[in-house]
């Protein structure tokens, strides 16, 4: 069986982007405009993904802005996080919310931390010696990539910090 992720991502989106039409003006960025029909086109970007799943544990929604937010972004069923605790997965959580509000392509000006994470240029490099694969910035990396460096950083010093400080406190 093929599964048609078009169709999937404007069955999964109408009901958060109904009014809107999404199309990709630059590779790292997302263009919102509102349109006057009710049909909702939805193209597959290289960039966007759609999470699979349909309900998010109660201690999740919380951070979860994509209602509000038609740019921001969630895990997607491959995303490793998923495979963690409740716990580690709502501390991310929080701390995509705090550190770039769900946009996993955005990049802080003046320190170059970039993605979900805000990792710092220097951590992302560092992590790239370790981990095969990674593009050479945070902000070009897919979503699965960002929060592999994210949960590497963490199982490796067995905490948040220091990359994170104090997690969302």
């Amino acid at each position: 069986m093929r599964i048609h992720w078009n169709r999937v991502a404007a069955l999964l989106l109408f009901p958060v982007l109904s009014g809107y039409l999404i199309s990709e003006t630059h590779p790292s960025t997302v263009s919102v405009s509102s349109t006057s029909s009710t049909t909702v086109v939805v193209r597959a970007l290289p960039r966007v993904v759609v999470t699979t799943t349909t309900t998010l544990p109660l201690a999740l929604t919380h951070w979860d802005t994509r209602s509000t937010d038609p740019t921001a972004t969630w895990p997607d069923a491959t995303d490793p996080m998923w495979k963690e605790p409740l716990e580690v997965q709502e501390a991310f959580a929080c701390i995509r919310w705090t550190e770039s509000r769900n946009h996993s392509f955005s990049e802080e000006i003046h320190s170059h931390a970039g993605g979900w994470y805000q990792i710092m240029p220097h951590e992302w490099w560092y992590a790239s010696q370790y981990i095969p694969g990674l593009p050479t910035q945070a902000v070009q990396a897919t979503r699965d990539q960002q929060s592999t460096v994210a949960l590497w950083y963490y199982h490796r010093n067995h905490s948040l910090h220091p990359e994170w400080q104090n997690g969302c406190e």
